[in-house]
């Protein structure tokens, strides 16, 4: 069994190291149901099945068209097409998270590959990357506002675990609350995912990686729940901006 490689690779693969080292697990459980490749043309070993490698929206999909586009990218980012790079019709595991309540604050790259598993039409997502790949945000919607949101405070150190054939990583994060001014939504929780430790069968990964800021916002507005993601230092203006037209957008 070869590693699959989602078309855009040499995008996803400048991420912050704790998405590269849980990137590259994920990719190769995701591939254990099944052995069988093919080459893509950058000599890459690729999905069998090319349509089973991105889930294709349809004319039921409404979540699709009340999602931001390329139109609403933050200053100095361009949207990108993520299911072209992360949609998959196979479940990737998931971390084990401690605390368990607190796992809509953490965004890794098992985080990436479960949204892109999950059901077009109950979930959208939008993406958006600088030209050097070093900053990244994520929009994801999806109608559900009823579950409740974290308590930030609970969650002030959170831990994830996972195992897979390259061997069991263990990653700290600590979790700081803070205000944003997100305009019309019912409830709002944003808090800086900063990276304390990661790592590989207890061997340090973490490097110069260790306090490496995550911005993540859950905002719930009209029967919807928003998830937002800022990696690589975003100024909290353009994610507030984004998930703010988010709300907007929802609402007329």
């Amino acid at each position: 069994m070869r590693t699959p490689h989602r078309q855009g690779h040499t995008r996803w693969t400048k991420l912050p190291l704790v998405f590269a080292v849980g990137t590259l697990s994920a990719a190769m459980l995701a591939a254990c149901g099944s052995d069988t490749t093919t080459d893509t043309t950058d000599g890459s070993a690729g999905p069998s099945n090319p349509a089973t490698a991105s889930a294709t929206p349809t004319t039921t999909d409404a979540l699709s068209g009340r999602i931001v586009g390329a139109e609403d990218a933050p200053e100095g980012l361009t949207h990108e097409d993520f299911y072209a790079m992360f949609g998959s019709t196979e479940e990737t595991p998931k971390d084990t998270i401690n605390p368990p309540e607190c796992e809509p604050l953490i965004f890794d790259s098992h985080t990436m590959f479960n949204w892109g598993s999950q059901a077009r039409g109950t979930t959208a997502v939008s993406m958006y990357n600088s030209a050097d790949g070093d900053q990244t945000a994520f929009i994801k919607i999806e109608e559900d506002a009823a579950r409740p949101v974290p308590d930030a405070g609970a969650c002030a150190t959170v831990t994830t675990e996972n195992t897979s054939t390259l061997g069991t990583s263990r990653t700290t994060y600590a979790i700081a609350p803070k205000e944003l001014p997100i305009e019309g939504a019912d409830t709002v929780v944003a808090v800086d995912q900063n990276l304390q430790g990661l790592t590989l069968d207890d061997a340090d990964m973490s490097g110069a990686r260790a306090g490496e800021r995550t911005t993540v916002v859950i905002a719930q507005a009209h029967g919807h729940t928003i998830t937002a993601v800022g990696t690589g230092d975003i100024p909290d203006q353009a994610i507030t901006d984004l998930v703010n037209k988010q709300i907007h957008k929802l609402a007329s």
